[in-house]
């Protein structure tokens, strides 16, 4: 991983943000829940850690522009309970730059869709454990390092600064391949939900957020 590549960046936003008035600019942190499709499981089950920076350039009254630069936990986990313990981990460390439009219709609610390029800065862990039921685990046999993924989200701001934010993510080019895959060339795809909390600076919106009375 090139620290000083990625801290450099981070550097350009966040002038970037300070020097330009009709910029605004922020850091998020949250959570999230991800899987992987083609890996032979299901569920929403490895959870991981999201931090965030981002601008934003407002393009009209009600859509602004805005890139971020991340860090995502992200990969697949089967169930843990009680008398069943994990069959397969799957640990993947991306940097994640999504470009997006948004939308926002003063009523504290907006909305989210682009695209977002990943790419992995670390070491792939993977742990596949043969629990002896009738359930065989594939994981993934071969990684790729980059992703593509369309995003979708929303967002409530609770005012011109904080925000909470859900966002939707899939991959639309496999990130690796699998034995136990169903889908064509045994591809795998990331499907990833995150929950954020965001501080934005210098954010301005068409009109004051008011209370419905």
């Amino acid at each position: 991983m090139n620290i000083k590549k990625y801290t450099y960046l981070i550097w350009i936003l966040l002038t970037a943000t300070a020097s330009k008035a009709q910029f605004s600019g922020g850091f998020y942190a949250g959570i999230i829940g991800s899987q992987i499709d083609g890996d032979a499981t299901a569920g929403f089950n490895k959870g991981g850690l999201n931090l965030a920076a981002t601008v934003q350039y407002p393009v009209s009254e009600k859509f602004f522009m805005s890139l971020d630069l991340g860090y995502a936990q992200k990969g697949a986990q089967t169930r843990v309970s009680p008398g069943f313990p994990r069959a397969l981990l799957i640990n993947i460390n991306y940097i994640d730059i999504p470009l997006c439009i948004n939308f926002y219709d003063r009523q504290h609610v907006g909305f989210t869709a682009g695209l977002q390029y990943s790419r992995n800065v670390g070491k792939i862990r993977q742990e596949i454990v043969q629990l002896g039921n009738s359930t065989r685990v594939f994981g993934i046999d071969a990684f790729e390092n980059d992703d593509v993924q369309v995003v979708l989200g929303g967002t409530y701001y609770i005012n011109n600064i904080f925000n909470l934010n859900v966002r939707y993510g899939y991959s639309l080019f496999p990130i690796g391949y699998g034995k136990g895959s169903l889908y064509k060339d045994n591809a795998a795809f990331n499907n990833v939900l995150q929950l954020r909390l965001g501080i934005i600076f210098g954010q301005e919106f068409d009109a004051p957020i008011k209370n419905k009375k």
